[in-house]
């Protein structure tokens, strides 16, 4: 059985290009360089996600808070809070991922495979 990891390289377009917030793409760029340079990459696959579902960001936030997200990020790269940036791509990036995570938890539960977002 292999670990499935779900995996765009889109997910890089959500950044501070000023590289100040720790929640950088570099990172997950570092962990697959070590993943595949280590035995391990041979019990791992990575797996595309799907298009985006919209709704999928309603299961679990109110229509407002995505709406604003939404708005915020149409709005360029700024910071929303003390902590949290959104740039011209992070509604999209969000929504992407957000599909996915549903996708490989209906798919975990139906296969029994395990997969990491």
């Amino acid at each position: 059985m292999k670990l499935k990891i779900i995996y765009d390289q889109r997910h890089s377009l959500h950044r501070d290009p000023y590289g100040r917030h720790p929640e950088d793409p570099r990172r997950v760029e570092e962990g697959l360089a070590a993943l595949r340079a280590s035995e391990a990459w041979g019990y791992i696959d990575l797996v595309n996600p799907s298009e985006p579902d919209y709704s999928v960001a309603l299961v679990v936030h109110d229509e407002e808070y995505v709406d604003r997200i939404k708005q915020e990020s149409s709005l360029g790269f700024h910071y929303i809070d003390p902590d949290t940036y959104v740039n011209e791509y992070t509604f999209e990036i969000a929504s992407i991922f957000a599909t996915a995570a549903r996708e490989a938890a209906l798919s975990s539960i139906a296969s029994g495979e395990p997969y990491f977002i």
